[in-house]
This record gives structure tokens, C-alpha cells and sequence, in this order.
């Protein structure tokens, strides 16, 4: 079943991957709670139903991301972290995740800071919050996806003349 669901999902065209620590007690050759890795790798609305899978790797090596979508077909989406073992994952269009960025954002906050309107981490920071507030509104509305692609582009759209 599961390589049904991981060939279905490599003809998708738009994946969210993350990879998470996770500790094994016993594993061959391995020390005891050695770090081992769990890659989740989600399909976006790009099709009919979600398809999750969960890859379990002994290492973080970029290569295991390479190997798990080798038979992808080139130039496929794939939103992931900052991690540069997706480098290893040839023939992508890297997207940005706004959860990373908003994170990173309020990281760099200073204390106490957090209502300083004109620092650029809190514009952003506030950015990211509103976005993420239209994407609720759209879900909460149970808009197809081509509905919310739509409303996407206008908001961006207008957002470039704001800035502009």
C-alpha cells in the first residue's frame, strides 16, 4: 500500500517536505538514542485527495530526500525549510515556507521590541500574521482550490502596489 500511495504521489506536482529527529534505542550498529530521521512528505492541493507518507532514514543526509523523490518528473514544487540537504533533490522549484520565515522573524525580534512597528522583523512578522489570517477565511469559506489561487494572486497583487 505504501508504494502505491509513494508512486501516486510522484506524479504530483506541488509536495511540502520536513524532516524530524527522532531518537531509536535499538537499532543495528547504531549507539543506543542515536538520532534517527522521520521525512514527512505531504502532497499540496494540486489533486483530488491529500496523500501523507512518512519516510523513515538513519541519517538527515540530503540524499535521502534525492533517493525517496528520484522518479519525480522535473520541475515539480517543493516547499521545505531552509535545510540545504534538499539541495540534493535535482530539477525543483524550491518554495519558501511562511512558517519557517514568520519563526525566524520573531526570533529576531528584540526583547521587548515586539510593538515596535518600525522594525523590519516586526513588519514582516505582522505580514506573515495576515496572511495567514486570509488563508483561515479561506478554508473557514470552503473555497476550492482555484478559488483560493485566484484570491492569492489578487492579494499579491494588490500587497506589490502597497509596497511599490
Amino acid at each position: 500500500m505504501y508504494d502505491f500511495f509513494h508512486r501516486k504521489l510522484l506524479y504530483r506536482r506541488f509536495l511540502i517536505m520536513d524532516e524530524t529527529p527522532v531518537p531509536v534505542l535499538k537499532e543495528d550498529d547504531r549507539r543506543a538514542q542515536t538520532k534517527s530521521y522521520f521525512w514527512v512528505i505531504h502532497t499540496g492541493e494540486d489533486g483530488p485527495n491529500p496523500i501523507i507518507l512518512y519516510n523513515y532514514t538513519p541519517t538527515r543526509a540530503g540524499e535521502n530526500a534525492r533517493r525517496f523523490l528520484n522518479e519525480i518528473a522535473p520541475g515539480f514544487y517543493l516547499m521545505a525549510d531552509g535545510y540545504q540537504g534538499y539541495n540534493k533533490v535535482q530539477e525543483t522549484n524550491r518554495c519558501c515556507c511562511f512558517a519557517h520565515i514568520r519563526r525566524y522573524l520573531l526570533e529576531s525580534i528584540p526583547k521587548g521590541m515586539d510593538k515596535d512597528y518600525t522594525n523590519p522583523a516586526v513588519q514582516g512578522f505582522l505580514y506573515c500574521e495576515k496572511l495567514f489570517a486570509y488563508e483561515r477565511s479561506y478554508r473557514e469559506k470552503g473555497l476550492s482550490y482555484k478559488q483560493i489561487y485566484t484570491r492569492r494572486l489578487k492579494l499579491i497583487n494588490l500587497l506589490f502596489i502597497i509596497l511599490l
